[in-house]
């Protein structure tokens, strides 16, 4: 599978393999070599959120990080619910999707 080009957006054909806290996100993007590698913010979520309900991308949980925090808190995104940001503690685990600019 291809990551996705969305005008200067590349978006990664999947998601990390399990669940993970925002705060073990730098460390996973550094295993996978860094490259640019990165959560959307919450406009790229919207663009996101948008291809996931065309059917052009498909994820595998409902819940993914945002790269939106304050303090011990992060915002996620739950896609059953609509496209709506909640906010979270850190060490709470949510599906991550990543991209980068291009």
């Amino acid at each position: 599978m291809n990551n996705l080009i969305v005008g200067n957006l590349e978006i990664s054909a999947s998601d990390l393999p399990d669940k993970i806290s925002w705060n073990d996100i730098p460390s996973a993007i550094e295993a996978l070599g860094g490259n640019g590698w990165r959560l959307p913010t919450e406009e790229e979520f919207a663009t996101l959120y948008h291809l996931f309900k065309k059917g052009t991308i498909v994820f595998k949980g409902e819940k993914y990080w945002a790269s939106s925090f304050y303090q011990n808190y992060a915002w996620y995104y739950d896609l059953s619910v609509g496209y709506s940001p909640h906010i979270l503690l850190k060490t709470e685990k949510c599906y991550v999707r990543l991209v980068r600019s291009i």
